[in-house]
């Protein structure tokens, strides 16, 4: 494994803690205050907004960049980052209307995005599915040349 899928996988582990750490929030808050007539609508739009980021976090990744490039692996880390990031908006969305009604129906969603997340694992079948192809020729371009090396054609 290389530096650069160890790297999302310590991503991944450590988005993976994030909603746990504020729900341990959401439980400290007092309910006493909670809004019942926000339960019903909050319960909808997390499950809304979960939803709409999970598929887009399966959906979006592969189609970002470019469909050939030299750096496969930074293209691939930047899909899983996008990926992690989108599924974490899924995740904190539940929590966050955990916060305010104290609706245990919103752990059900919750449920869902943690389980999402753990299958955006960087596994090696889905890290090559994110690595564009690579460059016909396999050589950089002339940007990554840099200055010395177009000072050196004659």
């Amino acid at each position: 494994m290389g530096m650069t899928r160890r790297t999302s996988v310590f991503l991944w582990a450590a988005m993976l803690v994030v909603p746990f750490a504020f729900l341990g929030v959401a439980f400290t808050l007092s309910g006493e205050h909670a809004p019942p007539g926000l339960a019903g609508p909050l319960l909808a739009l997390a499950a809304l907004a979960s939803a709409g980021n999970v598929v887009l976090a399966w959906v979006l990744p592969p189609r970002l960049g470019p469909s050939r490039a030299h750096g496969r692996d930074a293209i691939a880390f930047t899909r899983v980052l996008v990926s992690l990031a989108l599924c974490e908006a899924a995740a904190l969305a539940p929590v966050v209307a955990l916060m305010v009604t104290h609706d245990p129906r919103l752990l059900a969603v919750l449920a869902a995005d943690v389980a999402a997340l753990v299958a955006l694992y960087p596994s090696d079948r889905r890290w090559d599915a994110l690595r564009p192809a690579a460059d016909a020729e396999g050589v950089p371009g002339p940007a990554a040349e840099g200055p010395a090396r177009q000072r050196e054609a004659p």
